[in-house]
C-alpha cells in the first residue's frame, strides 16, 4: 500500500535522490528515488543488526525508553556505551540478560562498530514508534466508542 504525501527535500535528500535515481528518462521519478533509498537503508540495517540475544534487545529498548534522539546522529552513536554504562549504573536491566553478565553484555556494546550502533538504534526506535502506534490507535477507538455512545444518547 502506497500513502501519498507532500515533503519538502533537504539539500542531501535531494542530492542523495538525485544521484540514486535509476530511471533511464531524463526526469527524476522522485517518488521511485526515495523509495529506493529507504528500501537500501532498511535492508542495510537490517542485515548490520549485531547478534543479539531477545533479552539484550530488550536491554537496549529499556536503555532508550523515553529518549529522543539527538538530531547529530555522530554524537548519539559514539556516546552509546556511554548510555550503557550509565545504565548499568542506574537503571538495573540485568534481569532481561539471559546468558551473559552485566560487565560481557558492556564489553560486548564497546566492540560495536557504528554501523552496528545504527542498526540498535534503528531498531529501537522501531520497537518504541511500533508501541507508540498501537497506544495512539487504542486512544482513537476509545475515541470512537465514546462517540457512538454519546450518538446513542440522542435517540
Amino acid at each position: 500500500m502506497s500513502t501519498k504525501k507532500s515533503i519538502r527535500l533537504a539539500d542531501k535528500t535531494h542530492a542523495l535522490c538525485v544521484l540514486s535515481n535509476t530511471s533511464k528518462s531524463v526526469t527524476i521519478n522522485w517518488s521511485a528515488s526515495i523509495n529506493q533509498i529507504a528500501e537500501r537503508y532498511d535492508y542495510m540495517l537490517s542485515k548490520a543488526l549485531p547478534g543479539l540475544s531477545k533479552g539484550e534487545k530488550m536491554a537496549f529498548c529499556d536503555m532508550y525508553n523515553g529518549h529522543i534522539l539527538n538530531d547529530n546522529l555522530d554524537w548519539e552513536l559514539k556516546t552509546m556505551d556511554f548510555r550503557v554504562s550509565e545504565c548499568i549504573k542506574y537503571q538495573p536491566f540485568e534481569h532481561l540478560l539471559e546468558d551473559i553478565s552485566v560487565d560481557d553484555f558492556y564489553k560486548k556494546c564497546k566492540k560495536f562498530t557504528m554501523i552496528e550502533k545504527l542498526a540498535i538504534l534503528d531498531m529501537v526506535q522501531k520497537f518504541w514508534n511500533q508501541t507508540n502506534i498501537k497506544q495512539q490507535r487504542l486512544e482513537e477507538m476509545a475515541g470512537q466508542l465514546e462517540s457512538i455512545k454519546n450518538i446513542e444518547g440522542l435517540f
